[in-house]
């Protein structure tokens, strides 16, 4: 359940220096590393759990190639961490593939293929479907004719757990699904559903804005595009708010001739980390709080047009608070560095 951001050029956009602005711009950048070059050109960017991945484009052939590193503290450990998915390279569709903490799932039609990066590929079954997931390790789950089944990364048959007919599922075309801690999360239809495997039974979020696009979700609640805009329901009693609302209310204001630049983007890039929306914002990356309903900058976009770099996108978190985010331009080919933010510094 999770998608790529397409980033279209916004036209006829002007930009007025200001010293305040930009002060605040140097004192965030300050807090940056960069963890990949701009000659990597990075293509996509996920994250799960403690857990980031990217693709670059290699050279000489720019073969999309698919690289892991758990973030640590200890840069030796983080080092050994770093890992190359060599069977991954060449292939053109590793954004659709699926990401847990330590395997990635790759599912067209019937069939599904497991990779790790010492092996590439270590497991295969064919009684899968193009609508899966993986949750942690190499635990997969698929919806097979409105079946939902369950693989464990062996040569072992998936198996079947539920009936969405039995438990009340809509009928409606699924438009994402996605696993957490055996939890599964399914969009039919626009209606968002969980689904309880141990009682066989599914749960409505009762959302009025039929979820589409990118949908993110933890333990505790979702977060959806809409044609209402990006909303946010709590699962515990299917409370829902407008997250552009919300960041509209979050007292950020950081001069008077940017007013409006912590504002929801348009590109719809968000994600969940903690008790954190972090999102792209009109001119950077913030982070919105759920619990102190507050809007945090992390980091502004520089220059003297929208043109001009640093721009940043694609917020990706770790679960322990590593932020990484991709400095690229409008053009498909103006891509730069991937740079890093530590968010315990930050977020507290």
């Amino acid at each position: 359940m999770r998608a790529c951001v397409l980033l279209l050029v916004v036209s006829g956009c002007t930009w007025v220096y200001d010293a305040q602005y930009d002060d605040r711009a140097a004192e965030l950048e300050a807090a940056r590393t960069e963890f990949l070059p701009a000659n990597d050109r990075v293509q996509f960017m996920t994250a799960d759990r403690d857990r980031f991945y990217w693709v670059s484009l290699e050279k000489p052939l720019d073969e999309p190639l698919l690289h892991a590193v758990r973030p640590d503290p200890d840069p030796q450990i983080e080092m050994e961490s770093r890992v190359t998915f060599e069977a991954t390279r060449g292939q053109t569709d590793i954004a659709e593939f699926h990401f847990s903490n330590t395997y990635v799932l790759e599912c067209d039609f019937n069939r599904a293929n497991l990779y790790d990066a010492v092996n590439g590929i270590v497991a295969t079954t064919d009684q899968a479907s193009s609508v899966c997931a993986i949750d942690a390790g190499t635990t997969s789950y698929f919806l097979v004719n409105r079946e939902l089944r369950r693989w464990d990364g062996t040569p072992t048959a998936p198996v079947t757990l539920m009936q969405l007919d039995d438990a009340g599922v809509g009928d409606g075309s699924i438009g994402g699904f996605g696993v957490l801690g055996g939890s599964p999360l399914l969009v039919e239809g626009g209606r968002l559903w969980r689904l309880d495997i141990g009682g066989k039974t599914a749960e409505w979020l009762e959302n009025e804005s039929p979820a589409q696009g990118l949908v993110v979700f933890d333990e505790r609640g979702v977060l959806y595009d809409s044609n209402d805009g990006v909303k946010y329901t709590q699962f515990s009693d299917h409370a829902t708010f407008s997250l552009e609302d919300a960041i509209a209310d979050g007292g950020y204001r950081l001069s008077s001739q940017q007013p409006d630049i912590h504002l929801l983007a348009d590109d719809g890039a968000y994600t969940l980390y903690g008790r954190y929306v972090i999102y792209r914002g009109q001119r950077g990356i913030f982070a919105y709080g759920l619990d102190t309903k507050k809007v945090t900058d992390l980091l502004l976009d520089r220059g003297e047009s929208f043109e001009t770099k640093p721009h940043y996108v694609f917020p990706t978190v770790t679960s322990n608070g590593s932020l990484f985010v991709l400095d690229k331009g409008f053009s498909s080919s103006d891509i730069g560095p991937v740079y890093r933010v530590e968010l315990s510094d930050r977020l507290r």
